[in-house]
């Protein structure tokens, strides 16, 4: 009894993966919007982790306490966000230098 469950469940798993591999399209949308997904965390934490890193360094470097730090985060924060919006209209068909 329990084979002739599993049998269907497979069998049935089987024909919804054939259906989807057999919709390109689909496919194609799923991992664009995966690729935008890595790309707008990307963004976001990488130009920020520089943008803080820089931050420290140069409040090493001058000897002060933490003016540089929150100029690098809102710096990077200010790329983060451009480079999301760019990456967003490029996704949704925009041009990106509108």
């Amino acid at each position: 009894m329990s084979s002739v469950i599993n049998k269907r469940k497979y069998e049935s798993l089987t024909m919804e993966y054939g259906e989807i591999m057999s919709q390109p399209s689909r496919v194609r949308s799923v991992v664009k919007a995966l690729a935008l997904m890595t790309t707008i965390s990307s963004y976001f934490i990488g130009s920020i982790v520089i943008g803080v890193f820089a931050g420290i360094w140069l409040d090493n470097y001058f000897n002060t306490s933490g003016v540089f730090l929150i100029v690098g985060f809102f710096l990077g924060l200010g790329t983060a966000v451009m480079g999301i919006y760019y990456a967003v209209r490029k996704f949704l068909g925009g041009n990106q230098y509108e």
